[in-house]
């Protein structure tokens, strides 16, 4: 808001702090890719800034395209950071991707929020990178797209100590995983015992139906013999 309207930020004036558009307060930066582009439309805003190499920044604006732009299809819109070593080696670290499909709508202001990490091989100097991309070359067409509310936040700690403590939980969650296999395995052996157990009681009450059984005909056989004895003595005497 400390911008002025139609100050130019970067691109060689395809970044523009604009009043015609805005999401709150009176203004907004309007990013634009012009007709016939043969690149990115790389644009660089602000200075250079000494960073970490390990460096993270979380990155917050609400972006809008209006109902009159009729980009090329697939264009895109990239936000993050442009890093720098010493010899001049560049990097470019997107944190959101702003394209058709994640807008959703024209004149439909939406939020993105997104994370851009230095990728270290010395790169301690990094500047704010956007880059309005799509189909290059004559004939090709441009698009103007706006954002408001851009907010740059420097997580290189908190996201360390996020990582950390998602890496416990993944650790806490791997051996709950095992401790619960190895409850199933000894909760199975201790199906298995059980039924190995009714299956000897199922022998062990088969072995003493049959030695009713026996029993029984021991003690059937034993009668017909009284029986038998009982009629030969009889016989006897009546001779």
């Amino acid at each position: 808001e400390s911008y002025s309207d139609g100050q130019v930020l970067g691109g060689n004036g395809t970044a523009v702090v604009v009043a015609s558009q805005k999401f709150t307060g009176g203004k907004s930066l309007k990013l634009r890719r012009d007709e016939n582009n043969s690149g990115n439309s790389d644009k660089q805003l602000g200075t250079w800034q000494s960073v970490r190499e390990d460096a993270k920044f979380r990155f917050e604006f609400w972006a809008m395209m209006p109902a009159d732009q009729a980009p090329s299809s697939g264009w895109t819109t990239l936000v993050g950071i442009q890093s720098q070593n010493a010899a001049g080696q560049n990097a470019w670290q997107a944190a959101v991707t702003v394209s058709e499909a994640s807008l959703g709508a024209r004149d439909k202001w939406v939020k993105f929020t997104g994370i851009a990490s230095n990728n270290g091989a010395g790169r301690t100097r990094a500047v704010v990178w956007i880059s309005t991309r799509g189909a290059t070359g004559n004939g090709t067409p441009g698009y103007s797209l706006y954002i408001d509310d851009l907010v740059i936040t420097d997580v290189t700690d908190a996201k360390a100590a996020q990582d950390a403590s998602d890496a416990t939980a993944s650790a806490v969650s791997g051996l709950t995983a095992r401790v619960t296999d190895a409850e199933g395995k000894i909760t199975a052996q201790a199906q298995q015992q059980t039924a190995l157990a009714s299956k000897v009681d199922n022998a062990n009450s088969r072995v003493d139906n049959m030695a009713k059984t026996l029993s029984d005909s021991q003690s059937t056989q034993a009668s017909l013999n009284t029986s038998l004895q009982s009629q030969i003595d009889a016989q006897a005497a009546a001779n």
